[in-house]
């Protein structure tokens, strides 16, 4: 549910108050245009391949002893180091953490910090849930088509 509000608040900010702001800019000479935060590190953080962390959980899914531990370990390995840009502010000044796991929090948990504020998430029965879906996906019937060479799997 929360992808989807990232997803969104992306969406209206790049199109629809961009919009606007080139609307008003052509209009009234004196506008000044405002800086609004961008979700995109936060979206590439979840969504991003290889190692964003749906795929990286997705990994321990995969693996015969992959663990929801495993998956906190390489997404803390691999996410820690990673800023956030601010629109309004220069390069050296918008530093802002998107993904941080430390000592004070519960040792199953990490938190991503977005334009809003920070989540903290909690991995324990991460993989499982996960894993049951993918399952579901895996056992969907489909029909498979070849066509000029290609190979086609098709839901039914």
């Amino acid at each position: 549910m929360r992808l989807a509000s990232f997803c969104s608040a992306q969406h209206f900010i790049s199109h629809v108050i961009s919009r606007e702001e080139r609307l008003y800019t052509a209009e009234l000479p004196t506008y000044k245009p405002i800086s609004f935060p961008s979700n995109g590190p936060v979206l590439a953080l979840i969504e991003g391949t290889p190692v964003g962390l749906f795929p990286l959980l997705e990994e321990q899914i995969l693996l015969p002893k992959g663990t929801d531990e495993r998956f906190l370990s390489e997404a803390t390995k691999r996410h820690s180091h990673i800023k956030a840009a601010s629109a309004s502010a220069s390069a050296s000044e918008s530093d802002d953490v998107v993904f941080s796991k430390t000592v004070k929090m519960p040792k199953a948990a990490f938190q991503i910090m977005h334009y809003a504020g920070s989540v903290i998430y909690d991995t324990r029965g991460e993989r499982a849930k996960r894993a049951s879906l993918v399952k579901e996906e895996c056992e969907a019937p489909c029909e498979i088509a070849i066509h000029d060479g290609y190979i086609y799997y098709e839901l039914t």
